[in-house]
């Protein structure tokens, strides 16, 4: 089974003391609990997601502890200035598999949306090597990563 949202650390401040930060050490022990394979990290990088926040850093530092059994997506306030180049170099020199988890208080159609989704699809197919168009494993249009994707390698 993958679990294919997950966030760890100290998403949820408001519950802070009584209910620590889920760390990478037990997220693994619930994944052997419930029979989980392989979970999916999706950091939340905007004010909107939440009241804490969960850096991509952060990802690529629990996947690294577990990579066998830990993917690392990354993610990106689109308001930063340097969001497509932020992308960029977690995908290229860090191994992101995908973007997300993508909750920001902008317009859907806003072209900041539109720059960061854009850069994430061009970066993630390329390092998979698939058309950025149709999938031909899931035969849909391509938004990244997929669980179904015959380039599941991590």
């Amino acid at each position: 089974m993958i679990d294919f949202h997950v966030h760890i650390g100290n998403m949820y401040r408001e519950r802070y003391p009584a209910h620590a930060p889920l760390s990478p050490q037990q997220l693994i022990d619930r994944m052997n609990r419930e029979g989980i394979v392989i979970s999916v990290l999706l950091p939340l990088e905007s004010p909107e997601g939440s009241w804490g926040y969960f850096l991509t850093e952060e990802a690529v530092a629990a996947r690294d502890l577990y990579p066998e059994r830990l993917i690392a997506f990354c993610c990106v306030d689109p308001r930063y200035p340097l969001a497509a180049e932020f992308i960029e170099h977690f995908v290229r020199q860090r191994g992101c598999k995908g973007f997300g988890e993508h909750v920001n208080g902008l317009a859907f159609d806003d072209e900041r949306n539109k720059i960061s989704t854009q850069s994430a699809t061009s970066m993630v197919c390329r390092s998979c090597s698939r058309s950025a168009q149709v999938c031909a494993m899931t035969r849909l249009v391509c938004r990244g990563w997929s669980a179904a994707c015959a380039s599941f390698a991590m």
